[in-house]
């Protein structure tokens, strides 16, 4: 007797883009999101700039000298990094609900 195994989509098979899974994604590293609906220009651009700013705030505080108006511009990156890192969460969530299934492009495939 043979076993039965389940049959495994054919690579060029359209594949369902979830999106309960895309946003994590790209919670977790931004533009991740975006790499799993297919989108790379778009993920290279989330993450380059999320990591630009995360880069200028490490830096500005660094060499910042205290007083309020060093306050005021890290709490202006903090809120841009985090506006980053939300839209790539929400734009990652309505893309895959907007795709339904994609053919899987050479990266995607892990």
């Amino acid at each position: 007797m043979s076993e039965a195994t389940p049959a495994e989509p054919s690579p060029g098979a359209p594949r369902r883009r979830r999106p309960w899974l895309a946003a994590p994604l790209s919670l977790l590293w931004p533009g991740a999101g975006q790499l799993y609906n297919g989108e790379a220009c778009k993920a290279l651009a989330v993450f380059a700039a999320w990591a630009t700013l995360a880069c200028v705030l490490v830096g500005f505080s660094i060499v910042a000298v205290p007083g309020p108006t060093t306050i005021v511009v890290l709490y202006v990156l903090v809120a841009l990094i985090l506006g980053v890192l939300l839209y790539g969460v929400g734009d990652a969530f309505r893309q895959a609900r907007r795709l339904k299934a994609v053919v899987l492009k050479r990266y995607q495939r892990a």
